[in-house]
């Protein structure tokens, strides 16, 4: 998926748009209520901005496609990226490097280690159980706390 000869310098430039404009997410819903077992979590990452440069270099470098986001005043780009093995090789050379979410990212990784290599139907109810407390921290790790006048990010002894 990605280029294996990124530069040190280049991780650390895409880890830094990742760290300001990026978003870490993750999304959880039952696929058929019958079903208790069988839920679905995703995870994953996307990044919007108005610089296309930006955008197509972070794209050369990982594989990743550009769509144009429609409804705004400005012209704007988006890069996404879904799936767990795709995340995982995206997310993994960026770490060292990122700084505001790191522990987004490595909470995103351990989610990513929950997944069952042959499907999500036989997910065991313990990994229910980790899934549903990494989605609740997850879902509050890019939420902006005007009364503190900083962003919420996960602690280092959750992730645990």
């Amino acid at each position: 998926m990605w280029n294996k000869n990124i530069s040190e310098t280049d991780l650390a430039y895409i880890a830094g748009i990742v760290d300001g404009e990026g978003s870490i997410y993750a999304s959880w819903r039952y696929k058929n209520k019958s079903y208790s077992n069988h839920t679905k979590m995703t995870v994953g990452f996307a990044c919007n901005m108005t610089d296309r440069n930006v955008i197509d270099f972070i794209a050369s470098k990982f594989a990743i496609k550009v769509y144009p986001v429609k409804g705004t005043k400005r012209k704007a780009y988006r890069i996404s990226i879904l799936g767990s093995k795709r995340l995982k090789l995206f997310l993994t050379p960026l770490l060292p490097y990122l700084i505001c979410k790191k522990h987004v990212a490595e909470l995103a990784l351990k989610v990513i280690e929950t997944f069952n290599e042959r499907g999500r139907r036989e997910v065991s109810s313990e990994n229910i159980q980790k899934r549903q407390k990494y989605w609740q921290i997850l879902r509050y790790s890019n939420h902006f706390d005007p009364g503190r006048k900083t962003h919420i990010y996960p602690n280092e002894h959750i992730l645990n």
